[in-house]
């Protein structure tokens, strides 16, 4: 699964960067979690713009859960679509579906889900919406918890 989704995004990124410049954008912020928990998150993804308002990419970033100090890898594909508008403020959906990897020995990853929507004005990016992330505890012989942490979360962020 990982070594697809690796290689799912590095073909998003080839075919976008080809099509148009390399474009990106970095992010950080904080999802509230549910039980208990929250994290910080600092994302950044490359691509290209498939047209005007369509970006198209993948990326990688580093979750930092602040109550059971435990860091995840998630690695997604990205997908931004600008809405148009008149004026220095545009509103934008973002989606990034993906896998989290665990760096930690005793949880293992899984699927990454964070959808954003929010404004950009002057290449800095203000959003707010879920994020969520599916785990599983293993004691090296057995999964003993299988689970979830996902919230809200705000964002703020910078387009190169």
């Amino acid at each position: 699964m990982k070594k697809v989704l690796l290689v799912a995004m590095v073909g998003i990124i080839s075919l976008s960067a080809s099509a148009q410049s390399l474009k990106g954008h970095i992010e950080g912020g904080y999802t509230f979690g549910d039980h208990d928990g929250g994290r910080l998150e600092f994302l950044g993804a490359l691509g290209g713009k498939v047209n005007k308002h369509f970006f198209l990419g993948g990326g990688v970033g580093l979750n930092y859960y602040t109550t059971a100090d435990i860091c995840t890898l998630p690695i997604f594909v990205n997908a931004r679509v600008k809405i148009p508008v008149s004026g220095n403020i545009r509103p934008f959906f973002d989606l990034k579906p993906g896998y989290g990897v665990s760096l930690d020995s005793d949880i293992n990853g899984g699927f990454y889900f964070n959808g954003t929507f929010g404004i950009e004005f002057s290449k800095v990016t203000v959003g707010i919406g879920y994020g969520t992330q599916t785990f599983k505890v293993s004691d090296g012989f057995h999964t003993s918890a299988i689970g979830s942490n996902g919230g809200l979360s705000l964002k703020l962020g910078y387009e190169f």
